[in-house]
């Protein structure tokens, strides 16, 4: 009501305005709407090019991880299950060159291949490198016809 109890258009345009906003405050919400699916499913293809890429990169991103902090690595593989066919020492140095050597299996002979192994650690350590782990862990992997190959790694850092 306008002053002097005259009523003004104005007036029923306000009090009008104000319950239709009220009405809208109230109104239902919509109902929840579910996003579309935006996963893709990998073919077995792509997922094996996806793991080589991923491995190719940690491969790269470790090697020159090792060439900056001069590691040496010695990576012993042989077969197991009585099988003495394999026994194996692959030393890769610090740039990443890698040497391989053919020793005799501890099945056959372990005087002569801790002897063998020995001197390929202790070439290594004349080089000015120490030990970080002198009990590495075996680990095995069984291949086709139940042959087991085991690897041990050692790592040596410059002094």
């Amino acid at each position: 009501m306008a002053i002097g109890g005259v009523s003004s258009p104005l007036d029923s345009f306000v009090v009008a305005e104000s319950s239709v906003l009220r009405t809208n405050f109230c109104a239902e919400k919509p109902a929840h709407r579910q996003s579309a699916k935006r996963c893709r499913v990998l073919t077995k293809q792509k997922q094996s090019t996806m793991k080589n890429l991923i491995l190719s990169l940690l491969l790269l991103a470790s090697g020159s991880l090792f060439a900056q902090n001069k590691v040496y690595t010695i990576t012993e593989q042989y077969s197991g299950m009585n099988n003495t066919s394999l026994d194996k020492i692959i030393v890769t140095d610090p740039s990443g060159v890698t040497e391989t050597h053919d020793i005799t299996h501890f099945l056959k002979d372990v005087v002569k291949h801790d002897s063998e192994f020995n001197k390929i650690l202790n070439g290594v350590i004349s080089k000015g490198y120490v030990l970080l782990n002198p009990s590495p862990n075996a680990h095995g992997d069984m291949g086709a016809g139940m042959q087991s190959v085991f690897t041990r790694t050692w790592f040596l850092s410059e002094k």
